[in-house]
C-alpha cells in the first residue's frame, strides 16, 4: 500500500502525532530516540522539534513508511490521512511523460488535483500554452 511520497511522510508523522495518543505512543516504542522532539511536539506543535520530527522521517523513510502502514493496518479506525489530503488507497503513479492535455482554463485546478496529483502522474517538466479559453499543456 502506498501511503504517501517522501515529501509528505513527514506530514503523515506529523498529523497522527496531533490526533492518536496510541500513534505517539507506537511510534515512541519504535523510535525511542525521537522521545524528546516527540514529547516537545506533543506539548507545543510550533516548536522547532517538528524540523528535527521531519528531518529523522526523511532521512529514515523506509523504516516509517513500514511504521505507518502497519499502524494503519493495526488501526483502522484512526484515520491519519483525514485533514492532510493523503490518498491511502493504492494508487500506481502513471507516467504521463510525452502526452498533450488540452483543457479550459476554469478547469486546471480540478485537472491538477483529480489528474496530476490524484493518479500520481510522474513528469519531468510541463509547457503551458494558452488559446482562447483553453490551455494546452505538454509533459516531457
Amino acid at each position: 500500500m502506498i501511503l504517501a511520497s517522501v515529501n509528505v511522510a513527514p506530514l503523515t508523522v506529523l498529523h497522527g502525532l496531533k490526533i492518536s495518543d496510541i500513534f505517539k505512543q507506537q511510534l515512541l516504542a519504535r523510535f525511542p530516540l525521537l522521545a524528546a522532539d516527540i514529547h516537545s511536539f506533543s506539548s507545543n506543535p510550533n516548536c522547532s522539534c517538528k524540523n528535527n520530527i521531519m528531518k529523522a522521517v526523511r532521512e529514515n523513510y523506509d523504516a516509517f513508511a513500514a511504521f505507518i502502514k502497519q499502524f494503519v493496518k493495526d488501526n483502522p479506525s484512526i484515520d491519519l490521512a483525514k485533514g492532510i489530503g493523503i490518498n491511502t488507497q493504492e494508487i500506481a503513479p502513471k507516467n504521463i511523460a510525452g502526452e498533450i492535455y488540452t483543457i479550459n482554463k476554469d478547469e486546471f485546478k480540478k485537472f491538477y488535483t483529480d489528474v496530476l496529483v490524484g493518479q500520481r502522474c510522474i513528469y519531468r517538466s510541463c509547457s503551458v500554452v494558452p488559446e482562447g479559453d483553453s490551455l494546452k499543456l505538454f509533459f516531457l
